[in-house]
C-alpha cells in the first residue's frame, strides 16, 4: 500500500508543479498587463511614453524631477498610475535620488516582480540598504548609452556623443536627457520624448517592455557598490529605481552586428559565459518571454525567435512590418 501511495504521489507531484507554475506565469503576464495600461495612463496625461531617465551617475545633477527631465526610469514614472502613488509622492518630495537610500526608494514593488523567480531582493549593501530588484526592462538598440560622459569629456568628444540617442535609443522607452557639459547640471540637454508618432512602425508592433535574463543561480545579487560586490550585481542592482542602464533596460541587434550573440535570449536556467558583461538580454523563467507591446497588449515571445525578427519589434522605426500575431 505505501508503494501504491508513494508511486501516485510521484505521478502527481509534476502535475501539481506544472500547475503552479502555470498560474505563476500568468501572474507574471498580468503584471505585465498591469504595466501596459499604467504606461497608457501615463500616455495620456503626458502625450508620450515614459521614458528611460538619465544615466545613474548624472541623475542627481540633472533638473528637478519635473515632466520632461525624468531622473529615475519608466519603472518610477508609471508608479502614479497604478497602487503606487504614495511611494513616488514620497520620493519626489525627499528631492531625488542616490545610491543608499532606503525609504521609500526601497520599498518592494510586486508588479515589476516574476513570481516564478526568488528572493528578487538585493544582499545588503554594507551600509545595510537592500533593493528591490525588477525582472523586466525596456529595449535599447545599442551599447552606446551615454555612461562614459565624464567631466574630462572635451566638448567636441560629447558633441559627436550626442548621437547616442539614434543608435541607442530606438525603441518605445528612450532616454530622457543627457548632460553635454560635464556633470555640473547646468547644461542638461532634454532628448526628444516618445511620442505614438514617433513610433512610426506601430505601437502594436513594437515591444514596450518584455521579461529580461536572470540568472537562476543568482537571483539574489550582491547590491552595486557593495563590499562583496561580484559578477551580475551590477544588471540586476540598484533595482527598479535605477536610470537609463542595464537594470531597466535590455538589448536587441540585428545579426549583422557583431555582438549579437550579447543579445540572445536566455532562460534562466541556461549556463552563464565567463563574464557578467554578457548579461544584457531578455529571458524568462517561462518556457516563452513575456511581453507588453506599445498598444498594452500581452504576448509570449518564443526563446528561438530570430534574433533579426527581435530587433525589427524591439526598434520602432526600422521600417521592416513583422507579423506580430504569428510570434
Amino acid at each position: 500500500m505505501i508503494a501504491i501511495i508513494a508511486t501516485l504521489i510521484g505521478l502527481l507531484l509534476p502535475a501539481v508543479q506544472t500547475a503552479r507554475e502555470s498560474a505563476r506565469r500568468s501572474s507574471c503576464f498580468n503584471n505585465l498587463k498591469q504595466i501596459g495600461t499604467a504606461a497608457h495612463s501615463y500616455l495620456s496625461a503626458k502625450k508620450a511614453f515614459p521614458s528611460a531617465g538619465t544615466i545613474l551617475a548624472d541623475r542627481n545633477f540633472v533638473p528637478a524631477p519635473t515632466a520632461g527631465y525624468e531622473r529615475a526610469g519608466w519603472v518610477f514614472q508609471i508608479l502614479p498610475y497604478m497602487e503606487y502613488g504614495t511611494v513616488h509622492q514620497a520620493a519626489v518630495t525627499q528631492g531625488g535620488f542616490s545610491l543608499g537610500v532606503n525609504s521609500p526608494l526601497e520599498s518592494g514593488i510586486a508588479v515589476v516582480k516574476c513570481p516564478s523567480r526568488n528572493s528578487r531582493v538585493s544582499r545588503p549593501t554594507s551600509w545595510g540598504t537592500v533593493f528591490h530588484l525588477t525582472d523586466y526592462a525596456g529595449v535599447a538598440t545599442g551599447w552606446d548609452m551615454g555612461n562614459y560622459q565624464t567631466k574630462t569629456d572635451s566638448p567636441s568628444q560629447r558633441q559627436t556623443e550626442t548621437d547616442e540617442f539614434d543608435k541607442a535609443w530606438r525603441g518605445i522607452v528612450a532616454k530622457s536627457g543627457m548632460l553635454y557639459t560635464g556633470r555640473s547640471g547646468s547644461a542638461y540637454g532634454r532628448l526628444p520624448p516618445i511620442t505614438v508618432s514617433k513610433i512610426s512602425d506601430g505601437t502594436s508592433k513594437t515591444i514596450f517592455v518584455m521579461e529580461k535574463s536572470a540568472w537562476s543561480s543568482a537571483q539574489q545579487p550582491p547590491a552595486l557598490c557593495c563590499t562583496d560586490w561580484n559578477q551580475w550585481g551590477y544588471f540586476d542592482s540598484p533595482g527598479w529605481a535605477d536610470a537609463a542602464g542595464y537594470v531597466t533596460m535590455r538589448l536587441v541587434f540585428p545579426s549583422t552586428d557583431s555582438s549579437n550573440a550579447y543579445t540572445r535570449p536566455r532562460a534562466d536556467t541556461d549556463p552563464r559565459p565567463a563574464s557578467d558583461t554578457a548579461e544584457r538580454q531578455f529571458g524568462s523563467p517561462h518556457a516563452v518571454m513575456g511581453s507588453t507591446f506599445g498598444d498594452g497588449s500581452v504576448r509570449g515571445i518564443s526563446f528561438d525567435i530570430d534574433t533579426d525578427v527581435l530587433f525589427r519589434i524591439g526598434c520602432r522605426n526600422d521600417g521592416e512590418s513583422v507579423n506580430t500575431s504569428a510570434l
